[in-house]
């Protein structure tokens, strides 16, 4: 529709969620202009004076929730709203994008905004090694640079310059539109003819290619008055395109439990396959005492040297593909999530259904896959190795460190840090159906079985309570209960 291609998922019966990508990010401004994207993401949510824009206006007023994000790649909105809104929220959505009315007296006051919070980041030693780390993992490229751009950057971006990227990059012929949830397809074509305004596309900077740099790297930043230590472990990675994806996700999963500390009070290992439009990363991070900073870097090297030279077999690839698909099953249950999984596809690869293929690559996959992508992308000659922390060693120790980690050996240190409990995802239930009441009857020994079918789903939900809890403990022997559920 005017160069707006829209696509859906009519799944569902009470929730609609809407996202309009628009393919340029971080990644495409041009020198004067960095920052200008996630400038314009804080702008197309503000009214006159500083108020409330009508997008979020509309949308809240009608129960519904609206966001947005900004990438590398992408700069996307995005709202959910109860189905017999979609329309009004539609419309909202691409007035707000394609045919903003920016308010000049609120640039100033936003650009406040944003750089109080990039000064935030610098407090954030998650963050501050992040960047440190993706800007020597790539250099010149603009992957290396902060998607929010510098504060001085955003200090000096003038109105004409935030008018100047939306005119090149906020047009229809440069968006998509996915739509997850039970809209007639009419409707939608009908809607996109009366709120997509025409407009042109010019072109974008061509952006570099991504220059590798030969050998490894190490960053050591010293962050006085830090609460803990990271440290955090890059390779290079490929594009969401490439054939290897699933079995780097396969192999990112097992890096997981494979680094995981034989003590149980330390901080758990994290990992990632970022596969953006161009080349990505494949990175792991964790955080740690300051006596055992170096010593726990060297331990996920060695772990992650371990799984190169001696990558997964039959059965822990079956474990890894059964939890993967669970997660992908999961990640399906919301609206939102379905159009985000379509709308990272259309993004990165052109098709909508990539995630269809990677659950067939992933299938498909075999030990000896795994072997092959371990072999060439992890490889200990091109991985950047950071730290952070209150006193920080030397870049020269870090590299030790790794090389430590590669001979099997590690350096000193001490006790491992505080007990973290590891990130919980949080799952949706699927829309209630139309099957009736759960079924229930008394089974062996008294207890009661609960059963509700809900068809379609992909997933299943196995829960055990018994009734009580701390209000039959004696007084005087509390905890118990506790003691138990920790044990189990």
């Amino acid at each position: 529709m005017r160069g707006l291609r829209a696509v859906a998922d009519t799944d569902g019966d009470d929730a609609v969620s809407l996202q309009l990508w628009v393919r340029a990010g971080a990644a495409d401004e041009p020198d004067g202009e960095q920052g200008a994207h996630h400038l314009l993401e804080h702008l197309l949510f503000r009214g006159p004076e500083g108020g409330t824009s009508p997008l979020a206006a509309r949308v809240e007023a009608d129960g519904g929730e609206v966001n947005a994000f900004t990438s590398c790649d992408n700069t996307v909105f995005f709202a959910t709203v109860a189905t017999e809104h979609w329309r009004s929220a539609l419309g909202a959505l691409l007035r707000a994008v394609f045919s903003p009315d920016i308010d000049p007296a609120v640039l100033a006051t936003e650009k406040e905004v944003v750089i109080e919070e990039i000064g935030e980041v610098q407090d954030d030693p998650a963050e501050l090694l992040g960047a440190a780390v993706r800007a020597a993992a790539y250099g010149a490229h603009p992957y290396g640079r902060p998607i929010t751009g510098t504060a001085e950057q955003v200090a000096g971006l003038d109105l004409e310059a935030v008018l100047r990227t939306h005119r090149r990059a906020f047009v229809p012929a440069r968006s998509f539109l996915v739509v997850a949830g039970p809209v007639d397809p009419e409707a939608l074509r009908q809607a996109l003819q009366d709120g997509v305004p025409d407009r042109a596309a010019p072109p974008l900077s061509a952006r570099p290619s991504v220059l590798r740099r030969p050998g490894r790297a190490t960053v050591a930043l010293p962050l006085p008055g830090a609460a803990s230590s990271r440290f955090e472990v890059s390779w290079p990675g490929p594009s969401a395109a490439h054939p290897d994806r699933a079995a780097l996700d396969v192999l990112s999963w097992s890096l997981v439990s494979r680094a995981a500390p034989e003590d149980r009070e330390a901080e758990p290992v994290e990992t990632e396959v970022w596969a953006p439009r161009q080349e990505g990363l494949i990175t792991a991070w964790s955080a740690a005492v300051p006596d055992r900073l170096l010593a726990d870097l060297s331990a996920l090297i060695r772990a992650a040297d371990a799984l190169r030279r001696s990558p997964l077999g039959a059965s822990e690839l079956r474990d890894a593909q059964t939890a993967l698909r669970a997660q992908h099953m999961f990640a399906g249950e919301a609206a939102e999530n379905r159009a985000d999984r379509l709308g990272q596809g259309l993004a990165d690869v052109g098709d909508p259904r990539a995630h269809e293929a990677w659950l067939d690559a992933l299938a498909a996959l075999r030990p000896d896959d795994l072997r092959r992508a371990a072999h060439r992308w992890l490889d200990p000659k091109t991985l950047t190795a950071g730290v952070i922390g209150d006193d920080a060693p030397e870049a020269e120790a870090v590299e030790r460190a790794v090389v430590a980690g590669l001979r099997g050996t590690a350096p000193r240190g001490g006790r491992r840090g505080p007990e973290r409990p590891p990130r919980s995802i949080g799952r949706r239930l699927p829309p209630a159906s139309q099957v009736g009441p759960p079924r229930a009857r008394h089974g062996a020994g008294g207890c009661l079985l609960l059963a509700e079918a809900r068809p379609g789903t992909g997933v299943a939900s196995l829960q055990v309570a018994f009734t009580g809890g701390r209000t039959i403990e004696p007084l005087d022997a509390p905890g118990r209960l506790d003691l138990f559920a920790d044990a189990w």
